[in-house]
């Protein structure tokens, strides 16, 4: 995608947890191209990153294929940091992928470049929140909600 989900590094830090919880043996790699934790978040990157004893490794996955064989996963990711293709055999490959919007086509409303809402397109009073608007935690979409439906208030005494 050409803008940042926000999310999907968080969620991937989320998801090693849970492995990591049950399984603490388990080798945890994430593989990334840019891990983005946007202000308070990226406390809980660092913090997550560290307790899950996971190796974090700079580079895009280009490959996911199955060794016939062993049976096993390989994933083929560029070592960004490293130099060079490394191929790591895996048991669970979880790719994380980005929050494309979901409400495009609909009549009234105006899209972004990207396809999120924007606003109205004609003379019906629409507002974009939260996910509908641009890619959001759900921190940030409650505030977000907040915000819009005070507009909506506004808008609405105005008329």
């Amino acid at each position: 995608l050409p803008y940042c989900s926000a999310v999907c590094c968080l969620a991937s830090l989320k998801q090693a947890g849970y492995v990591r919880a049950q399984h603490p043996d388990a080798e945890i790699t994430m593989c990334y191209i840019d891990v983005r934790a946007p202000g308070k978040l990226e406390d809980f990157s660092v913090k997550a990153q560290a307790e899950h004893q996971m190796t974090m490794l700079k580079g895009k996955v280009a490959k996911v294929t199955e060794d016939a064989a062993t049976g096993e996963v390989i994933v083929e990711v560029e070592d960004v940091l490293g130099g060079g293709i490394r191929r790591i055999a895996a048991d669970l490959v979880v790719l994380a992928t980005g929050m494309p919007p979901a409400t495009t086509g609909l009549p009234g409303v105006a899209y972004d470049t990207n396809g999120f809402a924007t606003g109205p397109a004609g003379a019906v009073p629409v507002f974009a929140v939260g996910c509908a608007k641009k890619p959001l935690d759900v921190a940030a979409t409650v505030q977000d909600a907040t915000g819009v439906a005070l507009k909506a208030i506004q808008a609405m005494a105005r008329s």
